[in-house]
């Protein structure tokens, strides 16, 4: 059989906000002028604005070394025409004071095969949350901070990254918005989009390496004759992607049936992906910044959480991260350095966890939205909670189910 990426190539869609020097977007309209002077400077490039954000778009990649001076010479020339139009070029994860997720979305390919592309979704699902953890850089979101490394994926990124449900893959369309879509019948790829927005141009790159390395170690025997995961393995998987985005690398994972650090499995996944960095020019030493990450468990959120403890002003957050950066585009490396070790952390139980969201008469969607349970296994945790006299359930004619914390 025919390899499933012919030829293996890899892309991303980077987002990032554009702002002004008050720390508010510049614009739809100045978006969409700077990305008009970054074509014209690098034609190569297919930059264009996604909503109020910049999306850098590299185009097909078949080498690592192509990947690295691309994404290096696309942020110099894009920071530079920013700097001339007095704004600044920020990639984050998320914009501490408003309602505005921002993310990065990595694209394998070459593929052709839609059955083929699902069963490789169905098996990359497990997998979603090291990247969510390795990735994790919005600890501040609306005002809120302190419960979630990736607030992004707490909210699955304002539903433009959502969590994975399995297909069956000689029956499965695809959908759009998931953290592993299929988009083989529109652009050839599979695409990943449960990461933050990297501020570190050297993660960036790591990230899609890493990835295109994996995609292209699952796809070998692939059967499009049964969906492979399980019931267990979707409920452990959208719990495991709940730990990531609230713990980050400090998170422990259930995996084949016992609890590990996340930190372990990322090792897992790397040797799983070194055939294809090999493929694509590279090997697991170019994994530079996220090896130090899984060394020391820390992470971008971790960084900017760092900054907060001194800048705890969301407002003036913003401005003292845009900074940094602007004078120093390796500090998150530099930080990494001197950084100490974290310990993994023993996570609280989703019975827990979703007693502490419910207040009084919050309908059922209300409540289980902010869970990674599907609705089946949120059904089942609010029929053992009320069991437990813990939470009071009526019926609404207009609202269905009402839930009260006793």
């Amino acid at each position: 059989m025919k390899p499933l990426f012919e030829p293996l190539t890899m892309g991303y869609d980077w987002e990032m906000a554009v702002l002004k020097e008050t720390m508010e977007s510049v614009g739809e309209e100045e978006i969409i002028g700077l990305s008009d002077e970054v074509r014209n400077a690098l034609p190569w490039c297919r930059v264009g604005i996604d909503e109020d954000l910049l999306e850098a778009r590299l185009g097909v990649v078949k080498r690592w070394d192509e990947l690295v001076r691309k994404n290096t010479e696309y942020m110099e020339v894009a920071r530079k025409l920013a700097a001339r139009k007095k704004c600044v070029l920020l990639p984050i994860g998320s914009r501490p004071t408003e309602q505005c997720s921002i993310g990065s979305h990595i694209h394998t390919g070459t593929c052709s095969d839609l059955p083929r592309a699902l069963a490789l979704k169905n098996r990359m699902m497990r997998y979603v949350p090291v990247f969510v953890a390795i990735a994790a850089n919005s600890p501040v979101y609306r005002f809120a901070s302190g419960e979630y490394k990736s607030y992004r994926i707490s909210t699955n990124a304002d539903w433009c990254s959502d969590p994975q449900q399995p297909f069956h893959p000689r029956l499965g369309r695809g959908t759009w918005g998931e953290d592993i879509t299929v988009k083989v019948w529109w652009n050839n790829t599979v695409e990943l989009r449960c990461c933050d927005s990297a501020s570190d141009v050297n993660l960036m790159c790591e990230l899609t390496l890493l990835t295109a390395g994996l995609m292209h170690g699952l796809s070998d025997d692939l059967d499009v004759e049964t969906m492979e995961c399980t019931e267990e393995d979707v409920r452990w998987t959208a719990i495991n992607r709940w730990r990531a985005a609230k713990y980050g690398l400090q998170a422990k994972l259930i995996w084949d049936g016992e609890e590990r650090p996340v930190a372990e499995v990322a090792r897992k996944v790397i040797d799983i992906a070194d055939e294809g960095m090999s493929v694509l020019g590279a090997g697991r030493r170019d994994l530079s910044v996220i090896g130090m990450m899984l060394k020391k468990r820390q992470t971008q959120a971790d960084f900017v959480s760092a900054i907060q403890r001194s800048d705890p002003d969301p407002h003036s957050l913003m401005r003292t991260i845009a900074t940094i950066y602007e004078k120093d585009h390796d500090a998150f490396k530099k930080y990494l350095e001197i950084a100490p070790a974290l310990p993994a952390i023993e996570a609280m139980s989703i019975e827990a966890f979703l007693l502490s969201k419910i207040t009084r008469e919050m309908s059922a969607f209300e409540v289980g939205v902010r869970t990674p349970l599907s609705p089946y296994d949120f059904d089942r945790v609010i029929e053992k909670l009320e069991a437990e006299g813990k939470v009071k359930v009526e019926m609404d004619e207009k609202w269905g189910r009402r839930i009260t914390r006793t």
